[in-house]
């Protein structure tokens, strides 16, 4: 509708034109009112939402955790102290090194020097070697050996007699400074036996509960320089038995390493077959008056019919008990002794009794009393472990290893 225009100067009228609305949208811009914020209202969308103001000597500065999709929460993760960070790492990897840890390690995984300095200030990190540390005030029982080991570096494994211990295959613990193979530095270290060997080879390297040791095969093969022949001896039988090792494994080692210390010794070992077992002082005197006289070897704490005997002769069907000093000193194990010679002897076997005094007084006469036993024909001889025979009562002669206790006694 047209609207009514002026007058104008000439008699004229003015004509009034129409307002038109603009085809733009006029956006709404936030508004501040009476201490309240007005959002902006997108196109097409309306809405009365009011925001508050913030409180004053509030901040808004905090740390709010990615929110999964899906998911809505004002949850508040505050970051975790460094000190409590490092501990942490520290411990996982302790945990899976016997309670050990290396600077070199701590370092690797973001921890810093003065971090390491106060710890081992407070002895939260107690050391053990340059650069070593064992966590905490408790010493793990395999500590020492982890230790040596990452002190030496990484081509460093436990050998000789430490990896004997660890091994089983030695009677005790091993006593004195750890011993370490180190194939690549010639670096000394307080309190390591450092051997420096270049003829390790990767196949003679293995891990036992975390730690890297030689093979039990190339342990007894370091071994055979740094005890005595019969320890060596034990310590094969010991490994044969817990089937750590064979006979056939020991000879191609030989045959790869033949001019080592030590070779000899533990060829002599297992030319002479089966390595045997003894219990007592006493069986070992006797087992070595026997190798001396170069008299038949015995079979070593077996069972036959239903009993353990000391030695056994198959072929002669003759038995050797040994009585130490101390073993068969009660009335009741006299009693039981004189029970066994009857039933063995019942079932065909001859048994022949000696004492400590006369394998300590008169080892002579007691080879030569030997001797002459041996010189007998013997009947047929008790059957082997398979021969599906029996022994007297009905149980055949069988190898017993050691800590396996024994059918009687």
């Amino acid at each position: 509708m047209a609207a009514r225009g002026a007058e104008t100067a000439d008699g004229g009228q003015e004509v009034a034109v129409p307002r038109q609305k603009s085809a733009v949208p006029r956006q709404k811009s936030a508004v501040r009112r009476a201490g309240q914020f007005i959002a902006p209202v997108p196109p097409g969308r309306h809405t009365d939402r009011v925001i508050p103001p913030v409180p004053p000597g509030r901040h808004t500065d905090r740390v709010i955790a990615p929110v999964p999709p899906g998911r809505h929460t004002d949850r508040v993760i505050p970051p975790a102290p460094p000190g409590r960070r490092a501990d942490r790492i520290i411990a996982r990897l302790a945990v899976d090194q016997h309670g050990v840890v290396t600077r070199r390690q701590l370092l690797a995984a973001g921890i810093g020097s003065d971090m390491v300095r106060r710890r081992v200030s407070s002895e939260r990190l107690r050391r053990i070697h340059q650069g070593v540390y064992i966590v905490g005030p408790v010493t793990a029982p395999r500590a020492r050996e982890m230790a040596a080991v990452l002190a030496c570096g990484d081509a460093a494994v436990l050998s000789h007699g430490s990896a004997a211990t660890l091994w089983q295959v030695l009677n005790g613990a091993h006593k004195g400074a750890p011993e370490v193979i180190d194939s690549e530095s010639r670096h000394r270290h307080p309190g390591i036996r450092i051997h420096h060997i270049r003829t390790l080879r990767a196949d003679e390297v293995a891990k036992l509960d975390g730690i890297p040791i030689t093979t039990a095969t190339r342990t007894l093969y370091d071994l055979a320089s740094t005890v005595s022949h019969r320890d060596l001896e034990r310590a094969v039988a010991e490994a044969l038995a817990r089937r750590l090792t064979s006979l056939s494994r020991l000879a191609k080692l030989l045959e790869r390493h033949p001019r080592s210390r030590g070779a000899a010794n533990l060829r002599a070992v297992i030319e002479r077959g089966n390595p045997a077992f003894t219990r007592s002082e006493a069986e070992e005197r006797f087992l070595a008056l026997v190798r001396d006289a170069r008299l038949e070897a015995p079979e070593v704490n077996v069972d036959v019919a239903g009993y353990e005997v000391d030695f056994l002769w198959r072929e002669r069907r003759l038995i050797v008990e040994v009585d130490g000093y101390t073993f068969h000193s009660s009335p009741d194990a006299f009693e039981r002794d004189r029970e066994r010679d009857s039933v063995l002897a019942a079932a065909g076997l001859r048994v022949t009794r000696l004492t400590w005094k006369q394998l300590t007084e008169e080892p002579v006469a007691v080879i030569a009393r030997l001797a002459r036993a041996l010189a007998r024909p013997g009947f047929p001889p008790p059957p082997r472990p398979g021969d599906g025979g029996t022994g007297g009562r009905g149980a055949p002669a069988v190898n017993r290893p050691p800590g396996t206790p024994p059918s009687r006694r």
